[in-house]
């Protein structure tokens, strides 16, 4: 398993409120029902491979495609935002995360920013993905200043990473 794997519930989370949004309930339920019954299933495969492959959360390439786990539980707690208490849990997850991957990230953005135009890649936007998706949970917990402080971050992350790629 790959530190990016969580893309496969974003995704499915993603796909869900859409249908949702244009009327397709059935499939959108079966969607986040399989969402749901994934994102803890690859939470530990995650764990496991961590431990028998060592990532290297040093590593940029590995903590930003880590970023995907947070977009996950953003994705799926938004789109069950209606229950509360699992919208409280994976937002609280979503930020467990972030405040775990952004210092990393950021430390190593900061100690290799010389070099990050020849490495720099578009799936480095999951760094941007992953902290509009605190905005949007943060929105459906009514906690409105640390939502527009993700949403402001987000758009800074945004700029920045492409800026590179760029």
């Amino acid at each position: 398993m790959k530190p990016d794997t969580f893309a496969a519930v974003m995704a499915t989370g993603i796909v869900s409120i859409a249908a949702a949004d244009r009327g397709f309930g059935a499939l959108s339920k079966v969607l986040i029902v399989l969402a749901a019954v994934a994102l803890p299933v690859m939470i530990v495969l995650a764990a496991v491979s961590w431990r028998r492959e060592s990532w290297n959360l040093a590593d940029l390439d590995v903590s930003l495609r880590l970023c995907t786990y947070i977009a996950a539980c953003a994705v799926v707690g938004a789109r069950l935002a209606e229950h509360r208490i699992v919208l409280w849990v994976l937002a609280g997850m979503a930020l467990q995360g972030w405040l775990s991957l952004a210092p990393v990230v950021v430390r190593r953005m900061w100690r290799d920013r010389t070099e990050l135009r020849d490495r720099a890649r578009g799936g480095w936007e999951l760094a941007s993905v992953a902290t509009s998706g605190m905005a949007i949970v943060m929105a459906d917990l009514r906690i409105v200043f640390l939502a527009m402080l993700f949403w402001a971050l987000a758009i800074g992350v945004y700029l920045m990473i492409t800026g590179l790629v760029v």
